[in-house]
């Protein structure tokens, strides 16, 4: 799996799956998340009303853009309680999220 970190305009990446963290504690979409959602027809939002997305410490919820992103998924990965968030916890949660995703076939 080919990982890089770039600053930017996420909306024009092209990868098979973007990665955005979330907490657990969390009251509104980030301001790199929500245009991500409006993309997504508001998909992130209703999957976290649903409480199929909820932000638990290592948590992956993959969404496929179907073409409405250059990236083929966004992928959301739980971050737990952002009061309890140490290095330790990102590395571990991204190594997670990075072996599930290689799993669905994300390549970068």
């Amino acid at each position: 799996m080919d990982i890089k970190v770039r600053i930017g305009d996420i909306s024009k990446t092209r990868a098979d799956t973007i990665l955005f963290g979330i907490f657990e504690d969390m009251k509104k979409l980030s301001n790199d998340l929500a245009p991500m959602d409006k993309s997504l027809n508001g998909e992130i939002k209703k999957l976290i009303n649903r409480g199929e997305i909820r932000g638990k410490l290592g948590e992956v919820t993959v969404i496929h853009s179907l073409g409405k992103l250059l990236a083929g998924q966004v992928a959301i990965l739980g971050l737990g309680k952002s009061k309890e968030l140490t290095h330790d916890k990102i590395r571990i949660a991204i190594a997670d999220a990075c072996r599930t995703l290689r799993k669905k076939g994300a390549n970068t």
